[in-house]
C-alpha cells in the first residue's frame, strides 16, 4: 500500500539527511551525539481528515481505535525500515540489542520482527509527532494528530505579510462540492471541531498512539474561554495517568493567536467599542495619488471600507527610493496614520483626517519645492496635501483644512508688493521672504531662525 511505501521511503530519507548533515552541527558534541544514536523522528499529519473520511468523529471510541491500528502499522513498518538500513549500512554505534529492546515500548512488538531487529537497528529512535502546522497549511491537511481547528477560521501572518487571511478547511470544500451542498448546509457529525472535541476523549486519542511512538507527541486541546482552571488541572493529570510525555492545553483568549474561531472573530468585530484596534477586512478599496515632495515623488495610498470614501481605513507611503532610510520613515509615517485611523475614538474617521492633515501641514525641512500655493516643505507635507485632496474627493465641499479654506485673496494689494515672497506658515499672507539668511515674514514676524 501507498502508506507503507511512504514510511519506508520516509524513514531512508531522514536516515539520508544524518548523514548529509555530517560536518554540519554547531558544537562538536552535537556531531557525536548524532553520530552516536543517529535517531530520526518519522511523523504523520492529516489524521483527522483520515476519520473524517471514513465516517468517524474525533472524539469517539471507534475512531480512536482505528487511529491507534493505522499508528502502529505505521510504526512496524518503520522499525522494520530501520533493520533493513542497518543490515545494508551498519546500525547506530551505541546499538545494544538486550538494553534496547528491554524497554516497554517493544512489548508488543510481534516477535518475528523482533527478532529481525536484534540483528541490528540504523536508528535509536524512529517516531515522532512534530506540530507540522506550516507544513499541513501548505498539504491542505490537519496538523500532527490534532483535530480540524475549525471548518472557517482566521490565520494571521506575523514573519513575511503580516496580514491576516480567511481560511476555509480544504476537507470540507471537497465535500461540499462531492455532495452538491451549499456554503450554508450543515456539515455532518464527523467534521467535528477541536471546540467541540470532548477533551477527556482527546487526552485519550493522544495516549492511545503515544503507546506507537517512541518519542514525543506534540499535541493541544483547545478549550472554549469561560473553561474553569479545575477542567485544565483534571485534562493535566488525566494525560499524566494516561501516559503521554507531554500535552498542551490552550483556552480560547488566553493569548492573542494566530489563528481565530469563526465566533471569536465575530466577537472581535461586533464589539468594536471593546476593541482598541478594528480588524483589517482582508479586501479594501481605495485611491492612490501621486505627490511630489523633497524627497522625491510619492506613491500615497488611502483605503476605506466598504461604506465609502467617508470612511478611511488606513495610509500606505511609498517612495520611489526602495530599500533607503528615506523609504522606512514613508512607511513608518503610513502606518502611525493608519492605526490612528484603525483605533476606537468618539471621532470620526473624516475628523481624525482633518486633525492627522493640521498635525502634518507645514512642517518644514531643509528645503522644500516648489512656490506659492504649490509649495511643498517635506514629505510630512506631501502627506497633508494628499490627504486634503483625498477629503476633497469624499467629501466634497466639506474639506475644510488650512491648504484648502485659507488660501490668500489674488486680490488682496496687500500681497503686490513682495515680489518672490511665499506664503507665510502662520499668517498665509504671501509676505515670507528671506532676509539677512533668515526666512521671516514681514507681516506677523515669524521666523525660521
Amino acid at each position: 500500500p501507498s502508506l507503507e511505501r511512504a514510511t519506508r521511503f520516509g524513514v531512508r530519507f531522514l536516515d539520508n539527511v544524518l548523514t548529509w548533515n555530517r560536518g554540519h552541527h554547531p558544537l562538536s558534541q552535537h556531531e557525536e551525539a548524532a553520530a552516536r544514536g543517529r535517531r530520526i523522528g518519522l511523523g504523520i499529519m492529516g489524521l483527522a481528515d483520515m476519520l473524517c473520511q471514513l465516517g468517524l468523529t474525533y472524539d469517539t471510541d471507534a475512531a480512536i481505535e482505528t487511529a491507534a491500528e493505522v499508528v502502529e502499522q505505521v510504526k512496524l513498518w518503520a522499525y522494520d525500515a530501520s533493520a533493513d538500513l542497518a543490515a545494508e549500512k551498519g546500525p547506530f554505534p551505541a546499538f545494544a540489542a538486550v538494553r534496547h529492546f528491554d524497554n516497554p515500548f517493544f512489548a508488543s512488538f510481534p516477535p518475528a520482527l523482533l527478532e529481525k531487529l536484534a540483528q541490528g537497528l540504523r536508528n535509536v529512535t524512529v517516531l515522532s509527532v512534530a506540530p507540522t502546522g506550516t507544513i499541513a497549511a501548505l498539504a491542505g491537511c490537519t496538523s500532527g494528530i490534532e483535530p480540524i481547528f475549525d471548518l472557517s477560521y482566521t490565520r494571521r501572518s506575523e514573519s513575511l505579510s503580516e496580514q491576516e487571511f480567511a481560511v476555509v478547511h480544504p476537507l470540507a470544500v471537497q465535500y461540499r462540492m462531492v455532495h452538491h451542498l451549499a456554503a450554508d448546509v450543515a456539515l455532518p457529525d464527523f467534521f467535528t471541531t477541536a471546540h467541540r472535541i470532548n477533551p477527556e476523549k482527546r487526552v485519550l486519542m493522544q495516549a492511545a498512539l503515544q503507546r506507537h511512538i517512541d518519542q514525543s507527541i506534540s499535541s493541544t486541546i483547545n478549550l472554549p474561554r469561560d473553561t474553569p482552571r479545575e477542567t485544565v488541572e483534571k485534562i493535566y493529570r488525566q494525560a499524566w495517568h494516561a501516559g503521554c510525555k507531554g500535552i498542551t492545553v490552550y483556552r480560547e483568549g488566553a493569548r492573542e493567536g494566530i489563528l481565530l474561531t469563526a465566533a471569536e472573530g465575530h466577537t472581535t468585530q461586533t464589539a468594536a467599542a471593546d476593541a482598541p484596534i478594528a480588524p483589517r477586512p482582508l479586501l479594501l478599496p481605495g485611491l492612490t495619488f501621486r505627490q511630489t515632495t523633497p524627497l522625491g515623488t510619492a506613491f500615497i495610498t488611502v483605503n476605506h471600507t466598504d461604506q465609502g470614501p467617508h470612511e478611511p481605513f488606513e495610509v500606505f507611503v511609498r517612495l520611489g527610493k526602495a530599500g533607503s532610510d528615506l523609504e522606512a520613515d514613508a512607511e513608518a509615517l503610513g502606518r502611525l496614520i493608519s492605526l490612528i485611523l484603525r483605533l476606537s475614538s468618539p471621532l470620526s474617521r473624516v475628523a481624525r483626517v482633518q486633525e492627522i492633515i493640521g498635525q502634518l501641514e507645514m512642517i518644514g525641512g531643509a528645503h522644500s519645492i516648489h512656490f506659492g500655493p504649490d509649495r511643498v516643505r517635506s514629505l510630512a507635507d506631501g502627506i497633508a496635501r494628499v490627504l486634503t485632496r483625498y477629503l476633497e474627493h469624499a467629501t466634497p465641499g466639506q474639506a475644510t483644512t488650512a491648504l484648502s479654506a485659507e488660501a490668500p485673496d489674488s486680490h488682496d494689494p496687500l500681497l503686490a508688493p513682495l515680489s518672490g515672497a511665499d506664503f507665510c506658515p502662520r499668517c498665509r499672507r504671501v509676505a515670507f521672504v528671506s532676509l539677512m539668511g533668515c526666512r521671516q515674514c514681514i507681516e506677523c514676524g515669524f521666523r525660521e531662525c
